[in-house]
């Protein structure tokens, strides 16, 4: 576990470090052009955004201001969040994925900055959803099985459908 500033707090070091190696070597340079591109692109992990919307738009706002080109989110339940190579994995419906992607877009556009957004997804190996309000979401549950003692909607195998 780790606060949802982390990702951020680590990208602006990042960066930090990159611009002095460049200031170094452009003062040591005979022409004061650097032989390196230290500026690269950094794409940074924001989880599922660390909850809602609300913080989907923070967390972006974060990373912009850290420096980074582009951010990725997924679209597991983020107090249910397991490592890619775990079983039991919950999805968040579409729609709300949506409304994270939207609020991150958001953050961008106001802040002026031209930034990239990664949508992940777990769909692939995800077993559970939280819920099924969302019409999209409907063909990918397993209404037979029925649903988890904590109320999540068991998904059909990928290999059925």
């Amino acid at each position: 576990l780790y606060p949802s500033s982390a990702g951020p707090e680590l990208a602006k070091k990042i960066n930090k470090a990159l611009r002095r190696a460049d200031q170094i070597e452009c003062a040591e340079a005979d022409d004061f052009r650097p032989t390196k591109d230290y500026y690269v692109p950094i794409v940074a992990d924001a989880e599922a955004g660390f909850g809602g919307s609300l913080n989907c738009y923070e967390i972006m706002k974060a990373y912009i201001e850290a420096g980074v080109a582009g951010v990725h989110f997924e679209d597991q339940l983020g107090s249910e969040k397991k490592c890619g190579h775990l079983n039991g994995k919950v999805l968040i419906p579409v729609s709300e994925n949506i409304r994270h992607l939207n609020a991150a877009r958001l953050a961008a556009d106001v802040s002026g900055t031209p930034t990239i957004i990664i949508a992940r997804t777990d769909a692939e190996s995800a077993r559970l959803l939280t819920n099924d309000v969302d019409e999209t979401d409907h063909p990918f549950i397993d209404r037979q099985a029925g649903r988890t003692a904590e109320g999540f909607w068991r998904l059909k195998d990928s290999t059925s459908m």
